[in-house]
C-alpha cells in the first residue's frame, strides 16, 4: 500500500565486488526477486559500484535486462551507477543502457538512503 502515492517499502541494494559478472547477475536476480515479492508497494534502488558498471552499458549483454528492471510495471526500480566506478572503468554516461541513472559517489548514495530509513541489502 502506498502513502500519498509514495511507496511504503524502500530497499537499497548494494551491488559490488571483484567478480563483475557474478555481481551483476546476482544484483539483477535479487532485484527481480524483490520486485516480485514486494510488489507495487516498493521502491528499489540497485546501486552498482566497482567493475560491474561495465555491464550497465548498451550492448553489454545485460542492457535489456537492466532496461526491463527499470521499467518493471508497478514498482519503482532505479538502476544507479557510481560515476567514480564508471571513471575507473572507462565508462561514459552516454554509453549507459536505457533507464540507468548515475550518482557521483555510490557509497555516499547508499549512506544517504540508509539515513532516510531505507532497508539495506549488501550483495
Amino acid at each position: 500500500m502506498t502513502v500519498h502515492g509514495e511507496p511504503r517499502k524502500h530497499v537499497v541494494v548494494h551491488c559490488d565486488g571483484p567478480d563483475a559478472v557474478s555481481v551483476i547477475e546476482i544484483g539483477i536476480r535479487a532485484t527481480t526477486n524483490l520486485v516480485r515479492s514486494l510488489g507495487p508497494d516498493a521502491a528499489i534502488d540497485l546501486v552498482v559500484i566497482g567493475p560491474a558498471v561495465v555491464y550497465l552499458v548498451t550492448g553489454s549483454g545485460y542492457d535489456e535486462r537492466v532496461a526491463e528492471l527499470s521499467t518493471e510495471s508497478g514498482t519503482a526500480v532505479q538502476i544507479i551507477a557510481c560515476r567514480n566506478s564508471m571513471q575507473s572503468a572507462g565508462v561514459r554516461s552516454n554509453e549507459l543502457a536505457t533507464g540507468v541513472r548515475t550518482t557521483a559517489c555510490g557509497v555516499a548514495y547508499l549512506t544517504e538512503r540508509q539515513w532516510e530509513g531505507w532497508a539495506y541489502l549488501r550483495l
